[in-house]
């Protein structure tokens, strides 16, 4: 009967895996926090953050850079959903936890995608406020936060009367949100499916395959297919549930001695 239960999600037994991930992930947690800290700090410091706060243009910049910087940390985060899991003590430690291996997936899931998300959200906001401090004491003009900058960056104004314009744009935007999570969900299934340099290789198949699709798109006729990209959102979920179920899948396969360079 343990043994049954063992293969079903309980939730007790998940909030316990998700304390001992957290706290076992701290100091990755900390260096991610004190690494995006100083990058946008770079990026406020690139953009004339630290020399001029009156002027629009300097802060717009400032918040599309800070919006890249941020997607950019957030989809290649899942490469340290194994980052626990180096060496055979750390896998069997992990291993042996008494908890399903769709509890352990999840809490490695959630760790890599909302905790360290929510790391990068207060790096950003304490890298903005150290901003606003140095301007308040070193300029005239005093310190804007950039935040506004981004949030109207971020909001989208729709005047459309037709129904079917209106159709047509939530499908844009859902296709947009889907690459996000499509990038993200193919850096997770490279950080499982890589033992070794999981970044480099998924890039390098991002690098490669990427181009090679979106020339097939343009040289192929598929305008009526492609009539408010509903096909290709169509494509790009069926994409993200393979690379998520992919994952999960090797996590389970996955095994304590395996010297190659892929966990198969």
């Amino acid at each position: 009967m343990e043994e049954l239960n063992m293969k079903n999600f309980n939730i007790k037994r998940f909030w316990t895996v998700m304390k001992w991930v957290l706290v076992y992930d701290r100091k990755t947690i900390f260096t991610n926090f004190v690494a995006m800290f100083f990058a946008f700090t770079f990026v406020a410091f690139v953009n004339r953050g630290y020399k001029t706060f009156s002027e629009p243009h300097d802060l717009n910049n400032i918040a599309g850079a800070s919006i890249a910087a941020f997607l950019f940390y957030f989809v290649i985060c899942p490469c340290n959903i194994l980052a626990n899991m180096k060496n055979k003590q750390q896998i069997i430690a992990f291993k042996m936890l008494p908890a399903a291996d769709c509890e352990k997936f999840i809490a490695r899931y959630l760790t890599v995608t909302i905790v360290y998300a929510f790391v990068g959200l207060v790096a950003f906001l304490l890298a903005d406020a150290v901003r606003m401090l140095v301007g308040a004491i070193f300029t005239e003009m005093g310190a804007i936060s950039v935040v506004p900058y981004i949030l109207k960056n971020l909001i989208i104004e729709v005047h459309l009367n037709d129904e079917s314009e209106i159709t047509r744009f939530y499908i844009l935007f859902a296709t947009v949100v889907s690459c996000v999570f499509y990038v993200h969900s193919t850096y997770m299934l490279g950080g499982v499916f890589f033992r070794k340099h999981k970044f480099a290789f998924t890039s390098l198949f991002m690098a490669i395959v990427v181009p090679f699709v979106v020339n097939v798109l343009d040289d192929s006729d598929l305008e009526g297919m492609l009539e408010g990209s509903a096909f290709v959102l169509g494509l790009i979920v069926i994409g993200i549930v393979f690379n998520y179920v992919a994952s999960y899948v090797l996590f389970k396969r996955m095994q304590v001695i395996n010297n190659k360079w892929f966990n198969l």
